[in-house]
């Protein structure tokens, strides 16, 4: 009899609150938007290994064909089994009226400002991030940005004079935010 990882029990584990449960959290982003979230029974931090994927949950969206507000979005909730094979699926729909499918798309703007910040923390260190991100109008930009008026950003970061900001890294951030 196949067992499922996340309650050692042939029993489909559907009821229980995984969200409630001391599994380790991984969530995956792609273009801004939350794609998936995994839960594990354990997480190394030496070399950031998961091991024991419990249950994941795997997000569609769909998008008003005019402005990419999100109007609808489809949660596949999975629970695995011990030998790493799928068991029990679920699909929940969510739907979401304009106000909230505009906040939704301009929570997926901030993520992908997260990111090119994580980028910009890597790639040319804490201090040179903090001086451009505090130069006069860049906060307003951005906000721009997160609002759908995304050129003032991207010639923001085109035009900018700075001797760290390399071509090659000026391409990595366009190629974050224009996702």
């Amino acid at each position: 009899m196949k067992k499922y990882l996340l309650n050692n029990s042939g029993e489909s584990p559907v009821h229980l609150n995984h969200t409630n449960m001391e599994l380790v959290e991984r969530s995956i982003y792609h273009a801004g938007d939350l794609k998936a979230i995994e839960y594990y029974l354990s997480h190394s931090h030496e070399n950031n290994q998961f091991d024991g994927l419990a249950v994941s949950e795997t997000y569609t969206y769909y998008r008003d064909p005019f402005d990419v507000s999100i109007v609808k979005h489809e949660c596949k909730t999975t629970w695995y089994l011990e030998d790493g094979t799928e068991g029990t699926s679920v699909v929940k729909a969510k739907i979401y009226d304009p106000a909230d499918g505009i906040k939704k798309q301009e929570a997926k703007r901030w993520n992908l400002v997260n990111q090119a910040k994580a980028y910009m923390l890597m790639n040319i260190g804490y201090l040179n991030s903090a001086e451009l991100l505090n130069e006069a109008d860049a906060l307003r930009i951005i906000g721009l940005y997160v609002q759908e008026i995304k050129n003032p950003l991207y010639n923001f970061i085109q035009d900018a004079q700075k001797e760290y900001l390399s071509e090659q890294v000026k391409a990595g951030l366009l190629g974050i935010l224009k996702q």
